[in-house]
């Protein structure tokens, strides 16, 4: 079984529908809990309780959790990822949140209501480095595999051949590439202009050091890879 970790906004959600569809459905996901630090790091009794059954019937765990939250859980599983640019990460987000965020939740509403723009979101803790925050724990080049975002076709044909996964090079060749997901209606896109600039994304960098190095790690263990 994949532990199979999904940072918000780099492509988790083709990469779900890929191993779900792929997998005739047999994927665990946990999702629903990302705003709170301790539920993303720190697995259920019930799920270590079970743990090898979840191992054995379940081909890959996906969902916006910490790679602490199943560390010592699954120790003989791979753990692999998807990564993306952290500034197009964090204004992805940032615009995710502005379209569809949770009110209820105080950054969220603070977006939606105008009184922070997409430098000041990058400033939270675990938004501009969110990735590295995600992935800590374990370094980039321990990680059995990671996905590059901005190369998520390359990333997959070198995942199959690596883990043989035959299932997922003749799906992808249904499509010819990566499906196309988590569109939204153009009636639910209508949210106030935002306009970030070039100036815009260099503050943003300024905030994301770590997954900067991260972003930088991964791609150069992608090119490695075989």
């Amino acid at each position: 079984m994949f532990v199979s970790i999904h940072i918000p906004k780099t492509a988790g959600t083709a990469i779900a529908k890929i191993f779900d569809t792929t997998s005739m459905r047999r994927i665990m996901y946990d999702y629903g809990s990302e705003w709170d630090i301790e539920a993303v790091r720190t697995s259920l009794p019930e799920v270590r309780a079970h743990k090898e059954f979840v191992q054995s019937y379940f081909r890959y765990l996906h969902g916006h959790f910490h790679y602490l939250k199943y560390a010592d859980v699954f120790t003989n599983s791979p753990f692999i990822s998807t990564v993306r640019d952290p500034a197009d990460r964090v204004i992805s987000q940032y615009l995710h949140v502005l379209r569809s965020g949770d009110r209820n939740i105080k950054q969220h509403r603070m977006v939606m209501d105008g009184e922070i723009d997409v430098v000041e979101f990058s400033k939270f803790k675990y938004i501009g480095n969110a990735q590295w925050y995600y992935l800590e724990g374990r370094a980039v080049k321990d990680y059995d595999f990671i996905f590059v975002q901005e190369q998520l076709e390359l990333s997959l044909m070198k995942f199959c051949k690596i883990f043989d996964r035959p299932e997922i090079t003749e799906y992808l060749s249904w499509f010819n590439g990566v499906p196309v997901v988590n569109e939204k209606p153009a009636s639910e896109k209508k949210t106030r202009p935002v306009n970030i600039t070039e100036s815009d994304r260099k503050e943003i960098y300024k905030h994301c050091e770590r997954d900067v190095e991260v972003y930088r790690l991964a791609k150069e263990k992608l090119a490695l890879m075989q």
